[in-house]
């Protein structure tokens, strides 16, 4: 059916044809009605006799300079955009950025059974006190982010508050204790939250109802210590809680926080420091504050807390006083062992690449097999091309949500077939990682409208 003919729909009525597609024995053609353009099946098509082969009123209506960029549905009116479009949409622009959001990883996860069954039966201990310890490996790509983003899922599902921390071995390090408590707590989320709202208006509710929580159950929870110093009418004012948050994450210190305070509710208020003096003292202190943010998400009515701790091979490539860093790193990593030892609903999961230097003690796996013993492994799996087929046919689907005005769900089956074609002819020659086979399919299916047309050649 060649560009230009008149043809007939029973139930679109009269149209021209504006690019005609045949790939994996489904032919069909995109239609100018005039109203809309669309993909429909060639067998629904038939040639209209009375009707002059003509140009797509569309593109006759277009200016001549405009003519030559490309098909005449590049100029259709945008329809509005609908709820699942525009949370469509926000997944793909996540894939491009190398990342999956939580609310879509069930749908975008293939061959992914076996490591869910390690973290299902991490969390479940955990629900009973059991804490465990996870480490995700694999190379650039491979999906210990997908893996680790599971994770996140399976705790909400299981009512779990879940965090997640960035590694990048300068600003945000495990030598640095401190330094993730900020990051921690400004991803904590839970399970009834859409996004992470940080921690301070669940703080607010355990004052007003007057609950205390204890992270230990020998010694005074100094996130309650600073809570239970204000009224429950003060937590009205945002700028109390703003200040209690700055304190509680480390990035306001506590003589500035106190100051803050007793301005906004107008008595003296004596926050303790949540920093320990001896830099040596301080992965003990966050483990006792991880003790206590622990307690207190359950006090919030999680069952308990999934730390993530993504990128670690990140900071172990950093080489900025790499001697010094490490044996602080190994005392951090002592402690949250022994903060495992105890019976506490956490679990705490590590993100890292193997080691390509080879050199002693930069080695992340290595390094958290010695320290956390009881660690367990999970190896970030490669799809089989079968599995990539089928990841392609989920990412169609899931762009002809985002994207309904490009993609129609005829030529959707186009995309899908031409995809289960190229990973069948070419398997051997796929970029095993995973992130760039969903990159490069996001790029095709960006393009792959025009290359629809004949104008462009064969897609």
């Amino acid at each position: 059916m060649m560009r230009g003919t008149p043809v007939r729909h029973p139930e679109l009525g009269k149209g021209v044809v504006v690019a005609a597609l045949s790939r994996g024995g489904i032919s069909g053609a995109r239609v100018d009605f005039g109203y809309m353009v669309d993909w429909v099946p060639e067998t629904d098509l038939t040639p209209d006799g009375d009707a002059a082969a003509r140009p797509p009123k569309h593109e006759s209506a277009r200016p001549e300079s405009a003519r030559n960029e490309g098909p005449a549905t590049r100029w259709r009116p945008l329809p509005s955009l609908t709820e699942d479009a525009v949370r469509a949409r926000r997944a793909v622009l996540a894939l491009k950025l190398g990342q999956v959001l939580q609310d879509d990883i069930a749908d975008l996860s293939v061959g992914t059974g076996e490591a869910e069954a390690v973290l299902a039966k991490a969390v479940e201990d955990a629900a009973t006190r059991k804490p465990a310890s996870i480490l995700v490996r694999g190379p650039y790509g491979a999906g210990k982010t997908h893996i680790l983003t599971l994770l996140a899922a399976l705790a909400a599902r299981e009512r779990f508050a879940a965090a997640a921390v960035i590694l990048d071995g300068e600003t945000v390090r495990l030598s640095d204790p401190m330094s993730l408590l900020d990051p921690f707590l400004r991803s904590l989320r839970f399970p009834d939250e859409a996004a992470p709202s940080g921690p301070g208006r669940r703080l607010a509710d355990l004052r007003k109802r007057g609950e205390r929580w204890d992270g230990s159950g020998r010694r005074r929870s100094r996130i309650a210590e600073a809570v239970f110093q204000m009224e429950a009418a003060d937590f009205d004012a945002p700028e109390v809680l703003e200040a209690l948050e700055d304190y509680l994450t480390t990035s306001s210190a506590a003589l500035h926080a106190s100051y803050r305070l007793r301005k906004l509710v107008g008595r003296s208020v004596h926050l303790p420091s949540m920093k320990a003096q001896r830099l040596d003292d301080r992965p003990q202190r966050f483990r006792e504050l991880l003790a206590d943010w622990t307690a207190f998400c359950v006090a919030a009515g999680a069952r308990g807390l999934v730390l993530i701790f993504d990128e670690a091979d990140v900071e172990y490539a950093s080489t900025l006083r790499r001697d010094v860093y490490r044996w602080r790193r190994e005392m951090f990593l002592d402690a949250l062992n022994d903060l495992l030892l105890e019976s506490i609903p956490l679990v705490v999961a590590f993100g890292s690449a193997p080691d390509t230097d080879g050199e002693a003690g930069n080695d992340a796996a290595r390094d958290l097999a010695e320290h956390m013993p009881g660690i367990l492994t999970i190896e970030a799996p490669q799809p089989a091309p079968e599995g990539l087929q089928a990841l392609g046919r989920r990412l169609c689907g899931l762009y002809s949500r985002a994207y309904p005005d490009r993609m129609s769900g005829v030529e959707r089956k186009f995309m899908e077939s031409a995809i289960d074609e190229r990973v069948a002819e070419h398997a051997d020659l796929l970029d095993p990682a995973p992130r760039k086979f969903v990159r490069g399919l996001l790029e095709w299916l960006d393009v792959a409208p025009d290359l629809a047309s004949p104008d462009a050649g064969d897609a």
